[in-house]
């Protein structure tokens, strides 16, 4: 489920996630001059901590030869990695419409407070495998994400490398959309 397929004689697309779930979308786009990620989620809500933060199957990329990531909406399944990929590193654009950036500045912070919350219920209660039980990221990690983010509008084209994105509104919740 991690094969890259070639889409054109120059585009390379590699599910990172998603596969086999219905979370954690993330999509490595390859061109012959750019390295593209599209979403960068987790699977929230499941119960599980292998399943619910797993680590993003990055081994198959350097994050410095990352040229931008680029979310399409503000669901944690789609945004809820940035804080890691961030805190590992990571250090470019992250292209988003302007509702999903606002969006992310509440949910990513409050996904944050709610895995410390839940980490510390787990070490007072000692039902987790983890000793001691430990957020994927925490609040201060989640903030760092987003002085990264900046506002495409839809409708209007960017560049990356040789690649042109756009924004078409999805209507799914405010500030989603779909990449183009």
């Amino acid at each position: 489920f991690r094969t890259p397929v070639e889409a054109t004689d120059s585009v390379l697309m590699t599910p990172l996630g998603a596969a086999c779930q219905v979370g954690r979308s993330s999509l490595l786009i390859t061109t012959n001059e750019s390295k593209v990620l599209i979403d960068c989620g987790i699977n929230p809500g499941v119960s599980d901590p292998k399943l619910s933060f797993p680590r993003l199957d990055l081994d198959v990329f350097d994050l410095e030869m990352l040229d931008a990531v680029i979310i399409s909406h503000a669901h944690l399944d789609h945004c809820g990695y940035l804080p890691k990929l961030v805190a590992q590193g990571f250090k470019g654009k992250i292209f988003c419409t302007p509702g999903t950036r606002d969006l992310c500045t509440l949910v990513l912070p409050d996904s944050a407070h709610i895995q410390e919350e839940d980490a510390a219920f787990a070490n007072r209660h000692g039902f987790s495998r983890h000793k001691p039980a430990l957020p994927l990221y925490d609040e201060a990690q989640a903030r760092q994400v987003l002085p990264q983010l900046r506002v495409a509008a839809p409708g209007r084209s960017l560049r990356i490398g040789e690649a042109t994105v756009s924004f078409r509104r999805a209507g799914h919740i405010l500030g989603a959309a779909s990449i183009l």
